[in-house]
């Protein structure tokens, strides 16, 4: 998407001169923590009337809570299934400084729109605004959001899959920026087409949706003969950006192309290429334009159906449910939810991907299921269950998430109640996981330290969705210099005063909208003559070493006295700079660091 998208695998390429571009952000700091969406267990018997959650959790190596749930904030209302979920605008927006402030969480079941403030208090994101689903139903017969995106007139756009009856229907449409209230369809309402997915390229004047089937059907669980009765897409659909009209529509067919759901971009802003994975069909397509400038979709991957016994149909497919393409575009990685596993391809040639190495989590056929293969094109012999740290790993591989630097690629492994419970009653039963695996040119690579068990959840076993990553600056520069605007100082004296207020946010929004460096000199706040890291470290939840490393505490503000004592003493290592800084002697290097670091 040429304007607006997201960090961490998912940013979408500049739409001026002027935006940042992805290859911006590949070098930027890692990240420290992840939002990632969360089901309640799957019985409703189990629930207890609970609602679903959006869990922080601490993804940061050297934390002492590495890989727990740092909080959970609950939904309103009870049975949302939350689902997909996106940035009120990213950080190649024109309109930077408001960039990854909100979340924009759909209830994909429900209807409902959630507004969460994710940049006040980045360890307590707030919910601060609530679009019912019925309201949505009520001004646009729509239901089922999906995909949601912001967009360059500073809008957010939701692609919804049904009408208010659960029949394909699929729609778009505006939240207000701002308000986020519902401004109207981006689209008449009244074309012929099914909905799941899109993703655009403003250079091309061209927007691309898909399609995966009707609500009141798939959220019910799979049924292959629904496929034929015709309540499942197998088509693309070309539209003019500017003039909000379908120009082209290519259907894929069942055979490779039934479901078609998930639409990946390159980044750079000037590549006309792209690519949909289909589930049942288990296939990836190729989206470029031809010699006659006209927009193709070309198979250029498929996953074969392996020939099994003992289970649901006589074959089983791939589905392959969700894809990402690395932020300097070398890479594509995709999910097979059913037979378990990720897939890395290297696209230097967007038009025939090499694969590069498969990794099996889990998956339908392991030893330990009652599923008999027949015939496997790809395997001789089935993989093992994957352990991770003495956990089991029941399901299957759905969405992934990557890290900017493109080292690092998250897994979870629940696609939506209804169907983990079909195809997974392990999954169902005793909860869903988060693990880790390291990119490497020789292929994918556990991470044996990392494991999210959300069947150990205080509500019962739950399951992951969707992932999203903050980088270190918004972890923690905003939650730190949040509590040193709110906070007292140590010698007692009041607040800072609204100028020196003012002034530490601009900071902020500079660094949020994605500045590289900013004049920490001239950030000297002298209404904070001394300022406590012992009581800002409490108040922030980070050490004071970290504190003062990743805010740049002591280049924003005259530390005195036993302020550099703190700062130094004990011994410890800075997550920001990695480097260890054991003495006073050493605060000037500290400045530097965190100063280039910054």
């Amino acid at each position: 998407m040429a304007c607006c998208g997201n960090v961490n695998g998912r940013v979408h390429a500049a739409s001026s001169a002027s935006s940042a571009t992805p290859l911006d952000f590949m070098n930027g700091p890692p990240e420290r923590i992840m939002y990632v969406t969360c089901l309640q267990p799957a019985e409703p018997e189990d629930r207890n009337g609970k609602s679903d959650y959006l869990a922080t959790i601490d993804v940061d190596p050297e934390s002492p809570t590495y890989c727990r749930v740092l909080n959970r904030l609950y939904m309103p209302e009870p049975g949302d299934e939350l689902h997909h979920f996106g940035w009120n605008a990213c950080v190649s927006c024109p309109d930077r400084e408001n960039a990854h402030k909100y979340l924009i969480v759909p209830g994909f079941f429900s209807g409902n729109i959630h507004i969460i403030d994710v940049a006040s208090e980045p360890l307590n994101p707030k919910l601060i605004h609530f679009v019912k689903g019925s309201v949505i139903k009520g001004k646009y017969d729509a239901s089922h959001p999906h995909t949601v995106h912001c967009i360059p007139s500073g809008d957010v756009m939701v692609h919804t899959l049904g009408d208010a009856e659960g029949n394909a229907v699929g729609k778009f449409y505006l939240l207000d920026g701002k308000t986020f209230e519902p401004k109207g369809l981006w689209n008449t309402g009244k074309e012929k087409i099914m909905g799941h997915d899109f993703w655009y390229q403003p250079r091309y004047n061209i927007m691309v949706s898909s399609e995966l089937g009707a609500p009141k059907k798939f959220t019910q669980g799979f049924a292959a003969t629904d496929m034929a009765l015709g309540y499942y897409g197998s088509k693309l659909h070309f539209w003019n950006w500017r003039e909000r009209k379908i120009e082209e529509t290519v259907d894929l067919g069942l055979v490779y192309g039934a479901l078609a759901m998930e639409i990946r971009f390159l980044h750079s802003p000037n590549a006309p290429h792209g690519y949909v994975c289909t589930g049942v069909g288990s296939a990836i397509y190729h989206i470029t334009r031809n010699e006659e400038q006209k927009w193709t979709a070309n198979k250029v991957i498929n996953v074969p159906h392996k020939v099994v016994t003992n289970w649901q149909l006589p074959f089983m497919p791939g589905l392959v449910t969700d894809q990402l393409i690395s932020l300097d575009d070398k890479y594509l990685f995709f999910t097979c939810y059913l037979h378990g596993d990720v897939r890395q391809y290297d696209i230097s040639n967007p038009a025939e991907p090499k694969l590069v190495s498969k990794f099996y989590v889990g998956g339908s056929t392991c030893p330990d299921t009652e599923v008999h293969v027949v015939k496997d094109e790809e395997l001789e012999k089935q993989p093992e269950r994957l352990v991770v740290r003495g956990r089991p790993i029941y399901g299957g591989p759905h969405m992934v998430q990557l890290s900017r630097d493109g080292k690092r690629l998250y897994v979870s492994t629940s696609i939506m109640t209804p169907w983990d419970k079909q195809f997974y009653s392990s999954l169902a039963k005793k909860g869903g996981v988060m693990i880790q695996l390291d990119v490497t040119a020789q292929g994918l690579k556990l991470n044996e330290n990392f494991l999210v068990d959300f069947g150990e959840e205080p509500d019962g076993p739950c399951r992951g969705h969707e992932m999203r990553a903050t980088s270190a600056w918004s972890f923690a520069l905003s939650s730190a210099v949040s509590s040193a605007i709110l906070a007292t100082c140590s010698c007692g004296a009041l607040a800072p005063s609204t100028a020196a207020s003012t002034t530490v946010s601009s900071s902020l929004s500079a660094l949020r909208s994605g500045a590289s460096s900013i004049p920490l000199a001239s950030l000297v706040a002298p209404t904070l003559p001394c300022l406590s890291l012992a009581s800002l470290s409490r108040l922030s939840g980070l050490s004071a070493l970290a504190v003062a490393c990743s805010s740049a505490l002591v280049s924003h503000f005259p530390l005195k006295g036993d302020c550099l004592h703190q700062l130094c003493t004990p011994k410890e290592k800075c997550w920001a700079t990695k480097k260890t800084y054991s003495n006073v002697a050493e605060t000037a290097a500290l400045r530097r660091d965190v100063h280039n670091f910054i």
